[in-house]
């Protein structure tokens, strides 16, 4: 456990916080004049989200598309990363100028159909993706467009971006004659390395080299490489247009770049890793702010616990026979422990978050030491399902042991657990799906996807939750330090002050940790939303260490006040004080959705809102099983330290 908690420190710091980069392929060589051949990814956009297959568009395509297609895992189907191949070609070192792409018959001529398909996908900002030996292509001084607007980054241009531009809006506050045009020519930059090897049986040594970088400038010309650009308009008397698609490529040496070191412009070009010293800024005020906090509920507690016990254990017999002068949170030890209502269920959502949260831990410390990183597509959300499958058997095992502490064995409830969050996630995703299908996505998951997910639903998470359930149940109960009475009849609880009441209860004690992972959760939903890479771990780690300790402070200090006032009912508020977290997730989505985002579609609407909603159940969940474990520690833990009468 020691060395653990060492490596992953040394982990945190490496690169300002930025993750251990561990690359995820085989290094791949060249040899002058080898052929290198490029595959095209989906197109994306900030503002119209849904992703589409760069063959969406009537563009060059080559024969037997799908058949060649890369291999997809798990992630990249449900992300709609189709990669495919594409009919550009380059030679290792050897440049070339104005390439005409390889187009069958008519296939670049596009009737007034095709010339609206790309107006539509211009003007909502969609960019075309490509990849070189598993490199993304980024755009040198690109800039986003929303609704045909430039968009700025805190005042600063976005200088390299993932992708270049289907086309360019035609700025119409400012030329009303201004045309929408297609990029039909593309400037390829290919930086690339190099090393001497021995030839195998000999002394002789050859140059081979590597990719180290992918970059493109969009163009449009009309034709040869030159002239005006290639407007989306039918010139009048016209029904068709022919495009020509054509391409220059350029090779440039970068001795500074190694083969491991060549996403690092990538991650440091991205939102979240583009200012590391704003980074740790905000987590030393975070710091600082949660070591005050920290001191100042322990001294309380502390102070106030030393009284309280002080005062409960040294009593006489003269004292212990005038209750009625009693008050505090030893009045309520006969019904702290009393079942909360509806047990079952929460026992079931304390279950399913202990799960979510197994997941969370494991895909973080995944992430923070390399083993997840972009250079795997599609990894990330991969591991997540399987690590979800996995961790089903933790859920079955803490639901039956929350069964045995309320004496109520029910198999149903561990059912219910099985079933309650994987079924409301795959039902806003089945919808999804069939949205995406309608509408001609690349994300929209075939049949295959479905049936795999579904056995590894009921194939394997439903099988290891009922496993985890049925050895909780031949295990001991957790013993109380005061037999519960729910035979006999409740104690009355006194008028609570306003505080207590269910809606400052939902909403103020969640800001706190909710202002602890603000920052972060801002720069993670930016990076999603915007096309970046979120590649931060080392920095996210911190804030989920700090987020977990100002959960249980917040709910410890809550659960004593809540005692203190003779209200035994602590259970559900200390999961529901820090869901807050969860609500003010969803109500900043909400804000950035309206002042960020430009969405046109209703389609992107409902993707935007779905997932969001699914993230802020999941914050939901996991901050609310934090919150239980806190408070059930600290409330075993006070009344086991008291004389019972």
């Amino acid at each position: 456990m020691k060395n653990t908690v060492m490596v992953l420190a040394a982990a945190c710091c490496l690169q300002m916080g930025s993750g251990f980069y561990i690359p995820g392929q085989t290094q791949v060589t060249y040899k002058e004049g080898e052929l290198m051949a490029p595959f095209v990814n989906s197109m994306t956009s900030t503002d119209g989200i849904i992703p589409y297959s760069w063959y969406d568009v009537k563009v060059c395509a080559p024969r037997d598309t799908e058949e060649l297609a890369v291999h997809e895992n798990m992630g990249m189907l449900l992300r709609g990363d189709k990669v495919l191949p594409s009919l550009y070609m380059f030679k290792m070192k050897q440049e070339a100028s104005c390439v005409k792409v390889p187009c069958k018959d008519g296939e670049n001529v596009l009737t007034k159909e095709d010339l609206g398909k790309f107006k539509d996908r211009i003007e909502k900002g969609y960019r075309m993706n490509m990849i070189l030996d598993n490199l993304p292509v980024i755009t040198t001084k690109g800039m986003w467009t929303v609704n045909c607007r430039r968009v700025r980054n805190e005042n600063r241009l976005i200088t390299d971006i993932r992708g270049f531009a289907l086309g360019e809006c035609a700025e119409r506050h400012l030329n009303e004659t201004e045309r929408t045009h297609i990029f039909n020519h593309l400037d390829f930059t290919i930086i690339y390395n190099s090393k001497e090897v021995k030839v195998k049986g000999s002394e002789e040594k050859v140059m081979e080299y590597f990719v180290v970088g992918f970059k493109v400038t969009p163009k449009s010309y009309t034709r040869n490489c030159k002239g005006e650009p290639t407007t989306v308009e039918l010139e009048p008397g016209q029904t068709t247009k022919e495009i020509e698609w054509t391409y220059s490529v350029s090779f440039h040496e970068d001795k500074s770049i190694e083969w491991a070191t060549r996403w690092d412009e990538y991650l440091n070009s991205s939102i979240a890793d583009s200012n590391p010293t704003t980074h740790w800024i905000r987590i030393i005020q975070s710091l600082v702010i949660l070591l005050c906090l920290t001191c100042v509920v322990g001294i309380i507690l502390t102070r106030a616990l030393r009284l309280d016990l002080t005062r409960y254990n040294n009593r006489d017999a003269d004292e212990i026979n005038s209750m009625h002068q009693e008050y505090g949170w030893k009045m309520v030890e006969a019904d702290v422990f009393r079942n909360p209502p509806h047990p079952q269920f929460f026992a079931s959502l304390i279950g399913t978050g202990s799960q979510l949260m197994g997941m969370g831990m494991a895909v973080t410390i995944l992430s923070t030491l390399g083993f997840l990183n972009p250079s795997y597509r599609g990894g990330f959300l991969t591991v997540a399902i399987f690590l979800f499958v996995v961790m089903a058997f933790i859920n079955g095992y803490v639901t039956g042991h929350m069964q045995l502490m309320f004496r109520a064995r029910k198999w149903k409830t561990i059912i219910l657990s099985a079933f309650i969050y994987p079924g409301v996630v795959f039902t806003v995703w089945g919808i999804s799906s069939i949205f995406f299908a309608q509408s001609g996505s690349s994300k929209a998951a075939p049949l295959s996807t479905v049936l795999v997910l579904m056995a590894l639903w009921f194939g394997v998470s439903v099988p290891l939750v009922l496993l985890g359930a049925a050895m909780a149940y031949k295990q001991e109960p957790i013993s109380y330090p005061r037999k519960p009475s729910d035979d006999l009849l409740a104690r009355q609880i006194p008028p609570q002050h306003f505080i207590f009441t269910t809606l400052p209860m939902l909403l103020v004690p969640g800001l706190i940790p909710y202002a602890a992972a603000h920052f972060e959760i801002a720069l993670i939903i930016r990076s999603i939303w915007q096309g970046q890479v979120y590649y931060v771990f080392g920095f996210l780690t911190l804030v989920i260490l700090e987020v977990i300790v100002t959960i249980a402070e917040t709910v410890i200090v809550y659960t004593y006040y809540k005692l203190v006032a003779e209200d035994y009912r602590w259970w559900w508020p200390s999961f529901l004080v820090p869901s807050g977290m969860g609500t003010y997730f969803f109500i900043y989505s909400i804000i950035y959705f309206n002042t960020i985002l430009s969405v046109q579609s209703t389609l992107g609407t409902w993707i935007f809102f779905a997932f969001t909603f699914n993230t802020a159940l999941v914050l939901v969940l996991v901050s609310g099983t934090i919150g239980f474990f806190s408070a059930f520690i600290f409330v075993k833990i006070i009344y086991s330290s008291i004389k019972a009468d």
